[in-house]
């Protein structure tokens, strides 16, 4: 199988996951920011910021561009619900989807597995291949 395929297989399984989550969160909007309210006082903007930055990664996810770097960015929003679970096990979580109805570890593992698929997805990347392989050209001296 070649790179590219293998990073576009990982991608679109971030792409669903991530366009789940922000559609989840933008329609229970004001369930994610009751929840919130237990982790922090500015339970709008973060509730917000939220939906903002998982928007952003899928648009970072779909452009081929920017993959690499919506790729590095699923990573530490993986590392992110990780450390959540980890340090919060008896605080409501709502993560949306298929996450909800998990245990706490089976959310780190799945958060960590994310981590890894991540990084191997942004380490296959063409474009990161292409660029590592350039020689460069010696400089031209004239006399």
């Amino acid at each position: 199988m070649k790179r590219k395929t293998i990073v576009e297989i990982i991608t679109i399984l971030f792409l669903v996951f991530f366009i789940h989550n922000v559609i989840n969160n933008y329609v229970g909007l004001q369930s994610l920011k009751n929840l919130l309210g237990f982790y922090t006082r500015n339970f709008i903007i973060v509730a917000w910021t939220i939906i903002v930055i998982e928007t952003v990664n899928v648009v970072l996810l779909i452009v081929p561009g920017t993959r690499t770097l919506g790729l590095l960015m699923t990573s530490l929003l993986m590392l992110a619900l990780a450390i959540t679970v980890w340090i919060t096990p008896y605080f409501p979580h709502d993560f949306g989807g298929i996450l909800n109805d998990r245990t706490g570890p089976q959310i780190i593992f799945f958060a960590i597995f994310g981590v890894i698929l991540a990084l191997v997805g942004a380490l296959l990347n063409p474009k990161i291949i292409k660029k590592s392989n350039r020689q460069e050209k010696a400089p031209v001296i004239y006399t």
